[in-house]
Order: structure tokens, then C-alpha cells, then sequence
């Protein structure tokens, strides 16, 4: 089932977990372009102040364990319906994930020719796996809201965690109960 990370990865709460370093950690590959970085500079980088910690509230930090914890519980359930869609219509998770990379990237072509019906078949698990997807985001969105967070609190909680380390043990250790 790992094959569907990068598919269910695009959901925006996974793509911000799995990226902080917590438990459900995903090898996904990024498909989504990125702009290139600037050239190194030789002139010194200009010294900025950093913005003030966000403060947490215990109360804030069980609300957003609470959401991590049900974004993995639905991450888990709609990456096996999404390998039962694909293997409904007769493609291994490899095919699949070898024709949806060809699809999404012409220059990453599939080891092998693409059938008519393999493509046909493909088509069918690709339009099941996009109804999933976005079931998952509304069922993630359904789990933001039912906390009692909002997305932009969400992120803020997100990145206090990201510069804080006691913040990041204490999520740990929350994450384990």
C-alpha cells in the first residue's frame, strides 16, 4: 500500500506531518514543481530577526495530536481502499503507480508499453483513487474542525513545533499515548 503515499501525500494535513519528522513519515517523491533555488551569493547574507515564537497552549497542542493521530488512522484506511481500487480493475500497485508517473510526467516513461486496455483500466482506478483522495481531505478537513482548529491555526501550531524542541518532545510523547 505505500505505493498510494504520493497520491494520498497530496492531501494538505499529510504533506504538512509527514514533513515535520513526526511518526507517519513517507518516502513520497514531490510532484509539484518547485522554482530553483537562488545562486549562492558571495556577499554575506543579510542577519534578520527572528519572529517571535507562537505561543501554544497545552490545550492547543492535545487538539493538534488529536488531528495528527486521525490523519493517520484516515491515511491508513484510504491507502487499502485505494489498492483495492486498483487492484479491482485488474493493475498491480506498480503498474498503476508506473502509468500514473507517465501521465504526470512524459519524460518518466513506464518500463513497458501501456495496452489499450491497461490504459483503460488505469483511467477507471485513476478516476476511484481521485474520488477517494478527495474523501480523505474532507474527512482530514472533517477532523481539523471537529478539534476545533482552523487550517492557518493549524500551521501556526505546526511551525512552533518545527522551531521548538521541547514543543516537538512534547507532541512525541503525546503521539505515543
Amino acid at each position: 500500500m505505500i505505493a498510494y503515499k504520493p497520491l494520498l501525500v497530496g492531501s494538505f494535513l499529510v504533506t504538512l506531518l509527514l514533513g515535520a519528522g513526526l511518526p507517519a513519515r513517507a518516502q513520497a517523491p514531490d510532484t509539484t514543481e518547485t522554482a530553483p533555488a537562488p545562486p549562492p551569493s558571495s556577499a554575506p547574507a543579510p542577519q534578520t530577526q527572528q519572529a517571535p515564537a507562537t505561543e501554544v497552549s497545552s490545550g492547543e497542542l492535545q487538539k493538534f495530536v488529536n488531528v495528527v493521530k486521525q490523519v493517520q488512522t484516515i491515511q491508513q484506511s484510504y491507502e487499502g481502499r485505494m489498492a483495492q481500487a486498483v487492484q479491482g480493475v485488474g493493475l498491480s500497485q506498480e503498474r498503476f503507480m508506473e502509468i500514473h508517473q507517465s501521465q504526470k510526467n512524459p519524460s518518466a516513461q513506464p518500463n513497458s508499453q501501456v495496452s489499450e486496455e491497461e490504459m483503460k483500466n488505469y483511467e477507471q482506478a485513476n478516476a476511484q483513487v481521485s474520488k477517494l483522495q478527495q474523501e480523505a481531505e474532507t474527512a482530514m478537513q472533517q477532523a481539523l474542525q471537529t478539534e476545533g482548529l482552523n487550517i492557518e491555526r493549524f500551521n501556526e501550531i505546526f511551525v512552533a513545533i518545527q522551531q521548538d524542541q521541547s514543543l516537538q518532545q512534547q507532541v512525541q510523547q503525546m503521539l505515543r499515548k
